[in-house]
Order: structure tokens, then sequence, then C-alpha cells
């Protein structure tokens, strides 16, 4: 899944952290906010594409 079919399924995320390396853009997108600094739901991506994720119930 593409970084535009993630947002265009799931909409903007609470909180994005982004790491640029030298071979690839890495970024993970948060939601669902539980507690301040704390997120539900995670989503990785690498070069713009998810790789994976991990939701808390």
């Amino acid at each position: 899944m593409t970084k535009e079919q993630l947002n265009d399924s799931l909409g903007e995320p609470s909180a994005v952290d982004v790491q640029a390396l030298k071979t690839k853009h890495k970024e993970i997108w948060k939601y669902q906010e539980v507690k301040k600094g704390q997120y539900a739901l995670r989503i990785t991506l690498d070069n713009h594409e998810v790789v994976s994720w991990d939701q808390k119930s």
C-alpha cells in the first residue's frame, strides 16, 4: 500500500516520525492517541510504502 492509499483509507495521522537515511526514507504514522505520546496504531512506511503496523487494543 502506498502513502497516498494509506492517507485515503485512514486519513491524516495524529503524528508522524520521519527518518531520512542514506538508502531509504522511513516514516512512522501514528493514529488514535491514547495518552500523550502513546498511540493505539502505528504504521511504518519505507520509501513511501507500508511495510508493517502495530495495533494495540
